[in-house]
């Protein structure tokens, strides 16, 4: 028979089985091997509280015996730190003992350590022997809790700030609550983690090094967060710091690997793939880990898509590493029970990219399928902000609004709601620059070919019926005296371009612009991805430009025009300058097309085309010519520079808000 005064006792006491723990635990059954990892691999002084937990985990399964002996180690591991038996260390552990025997309907064991807590803490009354000010019993609750997932993150924080007032240089507690506090504020404040200014848990972080200098687990932690603020120097500094003292360490390797991966350079990559397998060897069915390989394969994949190689080789190796990246990202939702959705989102996107369309609409309809079923509506947002990015992408504008605003108002996961927002925000405004079903557009302006004087000089105003993305390329490629043209700056390294090949190329452009074709040939222009696509259709409007229709290899176009002119500068731009000249428009186009959002998804401009020069401005990247430039003029060698000013980016706001397209110099 229950002994409901004992109960109603324990029931006061501060444990495992007091802390509504059960549902977290037997959501996850990998729990037991996560706490199991920790005990390997973390600091001795989390054992006691890694015993504690395993043994409340064996109850939760009616495993006593296995439950006694956790609950044994963890006493051996407190003997070892405390040296004493009788311990503030043994509160939670005699709790967890007491319960255990009370479960096992031994009421005489469970009275034995019922009395040792009451003992230890010099008080007749359970409920003041179990009190939040005990630092000690406050320390292990927020241990506990933060092992239990990112919903717990807060309130663990919380409870170690409070242990952390009775002794604020313990290191253990003070870096536990600077990783909870990093991990909630990189879920829930991402956008003021990559802020100057520090967060509480960075400045946590850095008190953890004033106690303990040597502790590699704070240096890659606060190395990940000076990478998110563009901190480089420091970011690196701290990095080495970590791997100088714990290079072999399967957590270290774990953000050492997150770290390279997104520097996305090819080296990063391959280094980020071979530190994460190893840490893989060891921890194999970690999901972090898992989806870590499979963005780095996914990353190896985009870049490759921008080298020029032979096509059927470079789309096998493509497809390898997407497979790959497929691969391991399903297997992180599997080891996961399917609780860490975002892997599936980007094997998603994967195929949607890849021209799997159907294929990418019947895993989001799966994947909804089975977070309602779990009821985890932070995924389920999460879900419907990736499929209204889908949705968007497929021009199924309406739908994609009705998902966006589902996820816009559930409140679980703040980045989830800032995409939708932005989103919804992006697809509310005007669509003065997109075309109408009928091929016109809402605010076309009667002006065609007048002309207006700006600052002294001409500049033409084309039909504002082109799109952006044409006015994009043009507006990019100016020649020097602010008439349009293919300027030398950006084919061959020429300093100009005649004045009769400038008019040469603006009347083939009017031409082109007039039969339409100009428009299908540029139409993917700052959309998504710079693809195979969009590069041969770009070479093959360059080549009409300079009136070569037999070819649309811009490499071909240029012997063409050498052999008829015999004139350098006549010829058409190299593909090597046009493929980074194209990675350059196409990243203006971008920036034109998002000029609407407060914060852009736009990627970095290093990765496009540009690299940092010696002054405050980003300079292009200078390209050697192929062998066969050779017979160019000997200035055809230099190397070219384009200056990217603030001039530019005042032009794309009045651009965006402005009825026609005017062409200008941009420098």
């Amino acid at each position: 028979m229950v002994d409901q005064s004992l109960e109603a006792e324990l029931k006061q006491l501060e444990c495992h089985f007091t802390w509504n723990l059960e549902a977290s635990v037997r959501e996850v059954s990998w729990f037991e091997e996560a706490i199991e990892f920790q005990l390997k691999y973390n600091s001795d002084v989390w054992n006691p509280a890694a015993h504690n937990f395993l043994a409340f985990i064996a109850a939760m399964k009616n495993s006593w015996p296995c439950a006694l002996q956790h609950l044994a180690a963890a006493e051996e591991a407190s003997r070892k730190t405390s040296h004493q038996e009788m311990s503030e260390h043994n509160l939670v552990l005699y709790s967890n003992y007491a319960w255990v025997h009370f479960q096992m309907n031994n009421q005489q064991e469970a009275n034995y350590y019922l009395k040792k807590v009451q003992k230890i803490s010099g008080e007749t009354n359970v409920g003041d022997c179990t009190s939040p000010v005990n630092p000690e019993v406050l320390a292990e609750k927020g241990w506990t809790l933060f092992r239990c997932g990112f919903d717990h993150y807060n309130n663990a924080a919380m409870c170690l700030k409070e242990a952390l007032k009775s002794r604020p240089d313990h290191v253990q507690w003070t870096l536990a609550c600077a990783i909870a506090l990093w991990r909630w504020e990189w879920k829930y404040n991402r956008y003021d983690c990559c802020r100057i200014k520090p967060l509480e848990g960075e400045k946590l972080l850095r008190r953890t090094l004033e106690l303990d200098p040597e502790n590699s687990m704070a240096s890659i932690h606060l190395a990940i967060r000076c990478q998110a603020k563009h901190q480089m120097e420091e970011a690196h500094l701290h990095l080495g710091k970590a791997l100088h003292k714990a290079s072999n360490h399967p957590t270290i390797q774990k953000y050492f690997g997150q770290f390279l991966e997104r520097e996305g350079s090819p080296e990063s990559l391959n280094e980020a793939i071979r530190i994460v397998q190893d840490a893989l060897n060891t921890n194999p069915n970690n999901p972090t880990l898992l989806y870590t390989v499979g963005k780095v394969y996914y990353q190896k994949a985009k870049l490759l898509k921008r080298e020029r190689m032979e096509p059927k080789a470079k789309q096998v190796q493509i497809k390898c590493l997407l497979d790959k990246s497929i691969y391991f990202n399903q297997k992180s939702y599997a080891v996961s029970e399917k609780a860490f959705v975002k892997p599936m989102c980007d094997v998603a996107r994967t195929y949607a990219e890849d021209g799997m369309i159907d294929r990418a609409r019947s895993l989001y309809n799966d994947l909804f399928a089975d977070q309602e079923r779990l009821m985890c509506s932070e995924n389920v947002q999460i879900l419907h902000a990736q499929f209204g990015l889908f949705l968007r992408s497929q021009n199924d504008v309406e739908e994609a609004k009705k998902h966006f605003t589902l996820g816009l108002h559930m409140n679980e996961n703040p980045n989830a709601a800032n995409i939708c927002k932005d989103a919804l925000e992006k697809l509310s405004r005007p669509r003065s620059w997109f075309n109408n079903s009928d091929g016109s557009n809402e605010r076309v302006s009667k002006v065609r070919d007048e002309k207006r004087c700006i600052g002294g000089r001409k500049d033409h105003v084309i039909n504002p019926t082109l799109t952006r993305h044409t006015a994009t390329l043009v507006s990019v490629w100016v020649s020097g005296d602010g008439k349009p043209g293919l300027t030398s700056k950006h084919s061959c390294g020429r300093n100009q371009v005649r004045k009769s090949n400038r008019t040469f190329a603006m009347k083939m452009f009017e031409e082109e612009t007039k039969s339409g074709v100009l428009n299908k040939l540029l139409k993917n222009l700052g959309i998504g991805e710079l693809t195979e696509e969009t590069i041969k259709s770009a070479e093959a409007f360059v080549c009409r430009i300079y009136n070569v229709h037999r070819t649309t290899s811009v490499d071909s176009a240029r012997h063409m025009l050498f052999s008829k002119t015999g004139n350098p500068e006549a010829m058409s731009p190299t593909s090597d300058a046009l493929h980074f000249h194209l990675m350059r428009v196409h990243h203006q186009a971008m920036t034109w097309r998002n000029a609407h959002c407060a914060i852009a998804d736009l990627p970095a401009p290093v990765e496009m085309g540009w690299k940092h020069g010696d002054s405050d401005v980003t300079e292009s990247i200078p390209r050697k010519l192929p062998r066969d430039d050779l017979l160019c003029m000997p200035e055809a060698m230099q190397d070219s520079t384009l200056q990217m000013s603030l001039f530019r980016v005042e032009m794309h706001i009045n651009v965006c808000l402005s009825e026609t397209v005017m062409i200008r110099p941009l420098v």
